[in-house]
């Protein structure tokens, strides 16, 4: 779950985002997640994000922008995971034919 939520924090951040952008997307994810599991950490994530950027710039572009940003980096913190599980799965399996 941390993965989670740093890889939306960078997310936000790599596209742009302000730290408000970041401290939304951040906010937004924690209270989403216990809300709505894990539909609720991407909604609430990118909303934090709009949420954050659009309060700082009253420009909707770039409020996307970052709830976009935000998305993208879940999607990738999650594809890092499932790396790390299956190559957890093959250190495993390796000790196993090893022995």
């Amino acid at each position: 779950m941390v993965i989670d939520f740093v890889a939306g924090i960078l997310g936000a951040k790599l596209s742009g985002a302000s730290w408000f952008g970041v401290l939304g997307a951040l906010v937004g994810s924690m209270f989403g997640f216990i809300i709505l599991n894990i539909p609720g950490l991407f909604l609430g994530s990118f909303a934090g994000a709009f949420l954050g950027e659009y309060l700082k710039y009253q420009k909707t572009h770039q409020a996307m922008k970052a709830g976009v940003g935000t998305i993208l980096g879940i999607v990738f913190g999650t594809v890092i995971k499932v790396i790390l599980a299956f190559m957890m799965i093959g250190v495993f399996l390796w000790g196993m034919i090893r022995y």
